[in-house]
């Protein structure tokens, strides 16, 4: 009998304006980019690492493009004073699916898997207008100037080409990746996207995961980022991850990272 796929319609994230700040120089290693993304570092720099070898750096008169369904190590650097700043734009696959099609120029532009782009004044300009704009503005708005920025990065020979095959650990990700708060197990998401648990596992394994290991990846890598917002409480980052104890919650994350949450936060 042949297996079943997962093809169940994904409920993607909305793009987003992300402000992430720091003191201190925080790394991470094999950071899985469930959306493409571009970084527009303020204060300090941003080095991407394969192991131990920096593959690029990017710093404040650059922008760093990323598409998504990558691993990547990277560190972020402080400067004194004023430590590591920078806003992160995540695109929503739809956007960028949109965008690629309605022009037949992006078909002959260098397809983004991880770049660097020098800011021009004009880019600039279009990202002090999204700065100004942010997510509080109608999305419409936002989207219409996420537009603008997508077309001066294509005028500069890039685009993010859609992705047409994503893994399973992708897909899973783009339906609850948005609700980790939840408590997802295993058999609501074999429902959920209509395979039996058995083939579930199958699948997963075939590409060297387990759903207990993914849910505890994704989880710390939203803590990391929300606890880098500024934003909330510990207490409201666990909750919004899926902890109930916030004992639990400083465990795991300092048996993930090697930090506790308080020293982040």
């Amino acid at each position: 009998m042949a297996e079943k796929s997962i093809s169940a319609s994904p409920q993607p994230s909305a793009n987003a304006w992300v402000t992430l700040t720091h003191h201190d120089r925080v790394s991470m290693r094999a950071a899985m980019v469930h959306h493409a993304f571009v970084c527009w570092i303020r204060h300090g720099s941003k080095t991407l690492y394969h192991g131990e070898t920096p593959l690029t750096s990017c710093t404040p008169d650059q922008l760093l493009l990323v598409n998504a369904g990558q691993q990547i190590d990277f560190c972020n650097y402080p400067v004194p004073r004023y430590g590591y700043q920078a806003h992160l734009i995540n695109l929503d696959y739809r956007t960028l699916q949109h965008f690629y099609h309605q022009s037949p120029h992006n078909q002959s532009c260098k397809a983004i898997h991880i770049e660097t782009l020098d800011i021009d004044a004009t880019l600039e300009s279009v990202l002090q207008r999204l700065a100004s704009i942010g997510t509080r503005s109608p999305s419409s708005l936002f989207d219409h100037w996420i537009n603008e920025l997508l077309l001066l990065i294509s005028l500069k020979g890039f685009v993010f080409r859609p992705r047409q095959n994503m893994s399973i650990q992708e897909r899973i990700h783009q339906h609850i990746g948005h609700r980790l708060e939840q408590k997802w197990q295993k058999k609501a998401i074999a429902d959920l996207f209509h395979v039996s648990e058995r083939t579930l596992d199958r699948q997963l394994a075939q590409e060297g995961q387990t759903f207990s290991s993914l849910l505890r990846q994704w989880r710390m890598e939203q803590a990391m980022s929300l606890l880098l917002q500024h934003q909330h409480s510990i207490g409201e980052i666990a909750y919004r991850c899926g902890y109930q104890s916030h004992s639990r919650f400083s465990q795991t994350f300092k048996a993930y990272f090697g930090k506790s949450p308080a020293d982040i936060h």
